[in-house]
């Protein structure tokens, strides 16, 4: 994957996320989703890098949405 694709797929993941999680601020989103993509910025394996994105960004959201504390 290159980097084209995954900014494309990142603001794919950016849309759902939005959609399912309507009560949060679409800048909090946007901002949670690029922070996880610039923690995985030296991950080699990029194909890989929007599906661990979505995962950890969800996982957050969820738990925020439930005040549960951050994974460790």
């Amino acid at each position: 994957m290159n980097r084209k694709e995954e900014d494309r797929a990142v603001e794919q993941i950016i849309v759902r996320l939005e959609k399912k999680f309507p009560n949060e601020p679409p800048t909090s989103i946007e901002k949670t989703v690029h922070a996880q993509q610039l923690a995985l910025a030296r991950n080699p394996l990029r194909d890989y890098i929007p599906v661990l994105i979505e995962h950890a960004v969800k996982d957050r959201l969820r738990r925020a949405a439930l005040h549960l504390p951050a994974a460790a």
